[in-house]
């Protein structure tokens, strides 16, 4: 499962953070909920600890700043090897556990620095680490590693997680959930154009059969897949399997816009082995869509 890269805290701009741990990166993934996580792996302790020491000191060194916009308050967080500040345009915590460290902030371009720290606390307090595989029975956002409950219907979510085959590296699978709202107007078929066209999977896309958009269930509701050949823009022949499913923001109950995306890329085939065919991909990615479930909510 692809996660945030430690290349972020050298001070230069990457265009796409979330990668897996050989550098190969997932232009798709997307940790938001209530605010944007950065979940790293592989973090130790002692860095950890000269991190949240250099933000204590930001923060402190921060209030004698002219600007208002750039004073930070640290916020008492209850909890060991974290911390937390809020200033008038960013609220943040840190959080850190054996190995895993995760950032949340929560910025104050559409709210009022009040109600963005609220969102920061309240996600603090509904913040905490997910075992391998583990499945929880309450309502909330699965992201890798973390788990934050939720019965707020004003949630907003863009999560979407990159997984990568481990005998077949070439095989990535990109799972999203987001709020439904403005592209929630758009039709599930309607949605599949939109991201084939987007330009960013490849130069040209080759939708295979005679019905290119045929109707699938995903997560117990109907939606439209489509499989296509993708020549991308350095001329590798590749293939792509979409499913998308049209969300509801009107629903009484929670109803996300879904997408799943599986993709083989040839070039990061494992060395001695060949890449998946274009049948193989398909069956793949028909599986994976039937193994989507909702989780179940005590």
């Amino acid at each position: 499962m692809a996660t945030t890269t430690p290349a972020v805290f050298d001070g230069k701009f990457i265009k796409y953070p979330i990668r897996f741990p050989d550098g190969q990166s997932t232009m798709y993934s997307s940790f938001v909920f209530n605010g944007e996580f950065e979940i790293f792996e592989g973090v130790s302790q002692e860095w950890t600890a000269r991190l949240l020491t250099e933000m204590r000191s930001f923060a402190a060194e921060s209030r004698n700043q002219s600007n208002v916009d750039r004073r930070f308050s640290e916020v008492p967080t209850g909890q060991p090897d974290s911390f937390a500040m809020s200033g008038t345009m960013l609220s943040q915590f840190d959080v850190y556990k054996s190995g895993r460290l995760a950032i949340f902030k929560a910025t104050s371009y559409e709210d009022s620095p009040a109600v963005t720290q609220r969102r920061m606390m309240k996600t603090l307090r509904n913040f905490r680490w997910r075992q391998l595989y583990e499945v929880p029975n309450e309502k909330g956002a699965c992201l890798p590693g973390i788990f934050v409950s939720s019965t707020g219907a004003d949630d907003i979510s863009n999560i979407g997680v990159t997984f990568r085959l481990a005998d077949h590296p070439d095989v990535t699978i990109f799972l999203a959930d987001r709020s439904a709202g403005d592209l929630s107007s758009l039709t599930s078929v309607q949605m599949s154009e939109l991201i084939w066209t987007s330009d960013a999977i490849g130069r040209v896309i080759h939708l295979h059969g005679p019905l290119r958009y045929r109707p699938s269930m995903m997560a117990g509701r109907l939606g439209t897949a489509s499989f296509a050949t993708v020549t991308r823009y350095d001329g590798a022949t590749d293939y792509a399997y979409l499913v998308t499913v049209q969300g509801d923001p009107k629903a009484a109950v929670d109803m996300p816009d879904l997408e799943l995306l599986v993709q083989r890329t040839a070039k990061y085939a494992a060395k001695g082995v060949p890449p998946v065919s274009g049948e193989e991909l398909e069956r793949i990615a028909k599986a994976v869509a039937a193994s989507v479930k909702r989780r179940p909510i005590q």
